[in-house]
């Protein structure tokens, strides 16, 4: 305990180089997060849809033939957007509502 003590009054690499790794984890809100390459198009088209609106709080509501214009599925299904609109949500702040003509 007391050769710790010393340790850390004398400032010691060991200690140091933990403070300064625990310093490195904290992550930084306002960069830009990394886009998954399987939405990189997808968000691409929205921004340059959207130009300069889009941003934290933006609401994007499309029919189902609108987004499949925009953004091209297999699948003809609102579904198949869901895991883009939560992504976008968690990491732009950007709510995406996909709305088929079918369900009221």
């Amino acid at each position: 305990m007391f050769k710790t003590t010393l340790q850390m009054l004398n400032g010691d690499s060991m200690f140091s180089s933990s403070r300064q790794s625990s310093a490195t984890d904290v992550i930084d809100k306002s960069s830009t997060p990394a886009i998954p390459v399987k939405f990189r198009n997808d968000i691409e088209t929205l921004q340059e849809y959207y130009a300069q609106d889009f941003r934290e709080g933006l609401e994007i509501c499309l029919t189902l033939k609108d987004a499949l214009v925009l953004l091209p599925r297999d699948r003809a299904r609102t579904d198949a957007y869901n895991a883009l609109a939560c992504w976008m949500k968690d990491n732009l702040g950007v709510s995406l509502t996909i709305k088929s003509q079918k369900t009221k």
